[in-house]
């Protein structure tokens, strides 16, 4: 069962680091131990959009937040279905935040269709 799930971590890095996107988070290198798969990503210092919403008075965005964050996840979730990949968990907690720019992340999720 360990080898399955690993063959399926490498076959989602191999698919994450085929893509490059300003706004889709970097996968650097992917590996296992015995234990567990690990994957070194770009570093966000702010964290998931989910923890810096939960720290912010009123847990909203302002306008000027909430335009630059929705073309962000536009551009990515556009560039990803151009090479025919859906992402499947969009959400608060796979956005992710570093100084003036946006992430997609978690494409564990994301799978290619073939049409």
């Amino acid at each position: 069962r360990l080898q399955q799930v690993r063959r399926w971590e490498f076959a989602k890095s191999r698919l994450h680091q085929s893509i490059y996107h300003p706004n889709i988070i970097t996968l650097f290198t992917s590996f296992a131990d015995g234990q567990a798969c690990y994957h070194l990503l770009e570093y966000c210092p702010y964290g998931s959009l989910d923890e810096y919403l939960s720290s912010r008075a009123g847990k909203v965005l302002c306008d000027t937040e909430a335009r630059c964050l929705f073309r962000a996840l536009a551009n990515a979730l556009m560039y990803l279905e151009s090479f025919s990949i859906i992402h499947r968990n969009v959400d608060p907690s796979n956005i992710l935040i570093a100084a003036h720019r946006v992430f997609v992340s978690f494409l564990a999720a994301a799978n290619k269709f073939i049409s």
